[in-house]
This record gives structure tokens, C-alpha cells and sequence, in this order.
């Protein structure tokens, strides 16, 4: 195993979604200026289409693929690696496609990998940010939250309305410092899913074991 040469930059926290797209699509511009390919990891298919029209608004040229599109999966996502090629796909598209590099793509620092808002497992997240950087080549990552984020409203609100509140600057970008509550917001949520799991397991061994009983 080659070592990694994946940079992971440090998350930014927004307060509101619109705020949070604005963010996104200036760093695609910049990045895809100096021709470095970007894909961007999203949550849901309506995420994937309101960048993408922010997107062809400024006259970026992108590929969306969502999970419902996989006649052209494999051809969409290994072109992805090519020079100032920007593609949006939710979480679940393209998995296991090997994205390889051009050597001008690599000189422009490889693979940039948007990941926007967290996901209910990090496991996700993580798979998301290992699309960059494999197998030895360069690449980098980053992760866009929001307080209107799935995660944020539906778990803790309280949080959301903390961090709509907080000192912004003028990008509406609050402090890092909140990545802290969303991780353990995030790890919450994933042992009550744990758990819940175990319950309908239980639930369904005994549901099992009684039907053998009456049988």
C-alpha cells in the first residue's frame, strides 16, 4: 500500500444552505480555473440538482450523477479525473468506479472532493472523502455543513438556531468550532440507529421463535 497523499481540510460551517451552495461554488470556480477536477458528494438528489443549476447559472460545465442514473455510471465517474472536470453525485453513485488521474490534473493537485452536509453515519462520510487521493495519487477533501442540514434540524434544532445565530462573516460562515457538536451529534444519532437496529432484530428472533413454537 502506497502511503496516502490525501490533504483533508477542516470543515466549514454555514449558516444557512444558501450561504453554504455560495461557499461551494466559489471554491469549484477557483479550483476548476487551475483545471483541477472536483466531484461533489451530496446527501439527496435535490441537493445534486440546486447545485447543479448554481452551477450552469455561472457557466461551469458539470455531470450529475444520480443513483437512478447508472446506465452511464462507470463511463461518467472514471472520467471524472480529468482536467477541470466537475461532477455532483449523491453519496450511494459511483461507488467502486476507480476515478484515475490525468498527469495535468495531478500537477493541479488531484482530485478535490466536496463533501456537502453529514451524512447520519460518518462511515458514509468517510467513503466519500476516500474517493481522493487513491492509490498514491494526490488529492484533498472537504467537508460543507450548514444548520439547515438533515442531521442538524431533524436531531438537535437547538443547535441549528445556535449556530444561525452565531458571528458569521460576510460568506455567512460561522466558527469551526461547531464541528465539535456535529460530531458528537452525529455520533448520537448513530447509536440510537444502532439501537434501534438491535431492537427490531430481537424483536424479529423472537417473532421467529414463536411461530416455530406454534408450528
Amino acid at each position: 500500500n502506497k502511503p496516502s497523499r490525501r490533504t483533508v481540510f477542516p470543515e466549514r460551517v454555514f449558516r444557512s444552505k444558501e450561504a453554504l451552495y455560495d461557499a461551494v461554488l466559489a471554491d469549484v470556480g477557483q479550483r476548476h480555473e487551475r483545471r483541477q477536477p472536483v466531484l461533489i458528494g451530496t446527501r439527496t438528489i435535490r441537493v445534486s440538482e440546486a447545485l447543479s443549476e448554481l452551477l450552469k447559472a455561472a457557466g461551469i460545465p458539470h455531470r450529475v450523477l444520480n443513483a437512478k442514473e447508472d446506465k452511464e455510471e462507470n463511463e461518467i465517474v472514471s472520467s471524472a479525473g480529468q482536467p477541470g472536470n466537475v461532477l455532483i453525485a449523491t453519496n450511494m453513485a459511483g461507488r467502486g468506479t476507480h476515478i484515475s488521474l490525468s498527469p495535468q490534473s495531478e500537477a493541479a493537485g488531484g482530485l478535490h472532493v466536496i463533501a456537502v452536509e453529514r451524512n447520519e453515519s460518518a462511515r458514509i462520510d468517510r467513503q466519500l472523502i476516500g474517493r481522493s487521493a487513491r492509490q498514491g495519487q494526490p488529492g484533498s477533501a472537504q467537508m460543507f455543513v450548514s444548520a439547515d442540514d438533515h442531521i442538524i434540524e431533524r436531531y438537535d434544532p437547538a443547535l441549528a438556531e445556535e449556530i444561525r445565530k452565531a458571528p458569521a462573516n460576510e460568506w455567512g460562515e460561522v466558527s469551526g468550532e461547531f464541528s465539535v457538536q456535529i460530531t458528537r451529534l452525529q455520533q448520537k444519532v448513530e447509536r440510537t440507529r444502532y439501537d434501534q437496529r438491535l431492537r427490531i432484530a430481537e424483536r424479529d428472533k423472537w417473532l421467529h421463535q414463536t411461530r416455530q413454537s406454534l408450528a
